[in-house]
């Protein structure tokens, strides 16, 4: 059957249709009574070129609507709405496929029951899995005798008539798009098939653009919020900056200067020299400060010997500080330079993953370590905290540790590499950053 949307066939209805008119207008120009067969059968041409002038609009219309909608669900609910109302059946589904799973899941229905919605549908199971399985469309008007009827549709529904096509894009597999009538229903026609299979031609692309559209709104949204904890963390560090400027610098200052003003007062050379001594310290230790204080803003043994000697500095000093038990085996970055960068980047990981640590873990013991994996560096941190649920921080981005999540993300992805976060409450956790190394 030709396809309803097809140009020859609408030509060869209108051809014909103008071919009846004629043989209409010659006939009661001979006196020909108006019940003759002629009549009728010209009659019945205009109709059924009406009918299909009707549909063909009507397809016209639900393209255009499906292919306007952006939103990915109220895309499904609005094509399982028309699905009904163009092939006029009492229930429409639209299965998309998940591949972490490998199972086809219920993503919109119209007229079906909430059980649907637990379904789960691997490939070749059931008639929606033997039609993504094969990728052909498939008709049925007596459902119940079919071997690859679903065991829970049976025992939930009496369907009688199905029609099933897949969604594919470039040949990928997107879904399954089913419409169905139950008991004494309206069975299926070959012309119901037709136009199913168009509406899921035209859905694929739309769910594609969907999917396309939520990907880069997604996009936009880690944006936002990694220009957010961006700003956060400047703002930390300005504080941090200025009350450690205030607390010590500033206080060393003062020191100085009380001394300097000791020294004028003093009356013997003894006096002299005592405060000569103190002032000499206190110059001491706030020289040690201003330099703690630049290396935290940009380490440079980082720049002057390589990431290794920087992170055994950085996590000494964070193990001064918060008295975890932090064990170190670099050698994979010892003998080794990486441009700077890709020294920076995994510095500043190894920065927010023990922020993390230290915030929000509990732990006690931190292991940070590197090696060589064929042409990979791997850096990983271990601890024995009280773990988290991984994707519940990755879903709540309001929150530092998901933003230190997308963060080392988004910093391992920019080194064309991978960061995966293993953890469980309870359990500790456990970071794995894998780059490939650059080529000399």
């Amino acid at each position: 059957m030709p396809g309803v949307n097809d140009d020859s066939s609408q030509d060869a209805l209108g051809e014909r249709a103008k071919t009846m008119q004629a043989s209409s207008n010659s006939r009661d120009d001979a006196g020909t009574g108006l019940d003759s067969p002629g009549i009728t059968e010209g009659k019945r041409a205009e109709q059924a070129l009406a009918a299909r002038t009707e549909q063909l609009d009507a397809l016209r219309t639900v393209t255009a609507e499906i292919t306007r909608e952006l939103d990915l669900t109220k895309l499904l609910t609005l094509l399982t709405r028309r699905v009904a109302e163009l092939t006029h059946a009492g229930n429409a589904v639209v299965f998309l496929w998940e591949h972490p799973e490998s199972v086809l899941i219920p993503r919109a229905r119209h007229g079906l029951g909430v059980w649907v919605d637990d379904m789960r549908i691997r490939l070749g199971e059931g008639l929606v899995g033997h039609v993504a399985e094969q990728r052909q469309g498939l008709l049925t008007n007596d459902y119940r005798s079919l071997p690859y009827a679903h065991p829970t549709v049976l025992t939930q529904e009496t369907i009688t008539a199905v029609m099933a096509e897949p969604l594919l894009y470039h040949d990928q597999l997107l879904g399954v798009l089913v419409a169905d009538n139950q008991e004494t229903g309206r069975p299926f026609s070959l012309e119901d098939q037709q136009i199913l299979r168009l509406l899921a031609a035209q859905a694929a692309i739309a769910i594609e653009n969907a999917r396309l559209y939520e990907q880069v709104a997604d996009q936009r949204d880690q944006l936002r919020a990694l220009s957010m904890r961006a700003m956060e963390m400047r703002e930390e560090e300005t504080r941090r900056i200025a009350r450690e400027l205030h607390d010590e610098v500033g206080q060393s200052l003062t020191g100085m200067l009380l001394g300097l003003q000791g020294i004028e007062g003093a009356r013997t050379h003894e006096e002299i020299r005592e405060r000569t001594v103190e002032l000499r310290a206190l110059v001491s230790r706030s020289m040690e400060d201003l330099h703690n204080l630049v290396a935290a803003l940009r380490p440079t043994i980082l720049d002057d010997f390589g990431l290794a000697p920087a992170l055994e500095r950085y996590l000494q000093g964070i193990a001064t500080g918060s008295g975890l038990r932090i064990r170190t085996s670099l050698a994979g970055l010892q003998a080794m330079r990486l441009p700077p960068s890709v020294e920076i980047a995994l510095f500043r990981i190894v920065q927010e993953a023990m922020t993390n640590v230290v915030k929000h873990a509990q732990a006690h013991n931190v292991h940070v370590g590197a090696e060589h994996w064929g042409e990979a560096l791997v850096l990983f941190i271990e601890e024995d905290g009280q773990g988290f649920d991984v994707a519940k921080a990755r879903r709540d981005r309001t929150q530092s540790m998901g933003l230190g999540l997308l963060s080392m993300e988004e910093r391992a992805t920019l080194l064309g590499g991978t960061l995966v976060v293993q953890s469980s409450p309870g359990r500790g956790t456990s970071l794995v950053v894998e780059i490939p190394l650059p080529k000399d």
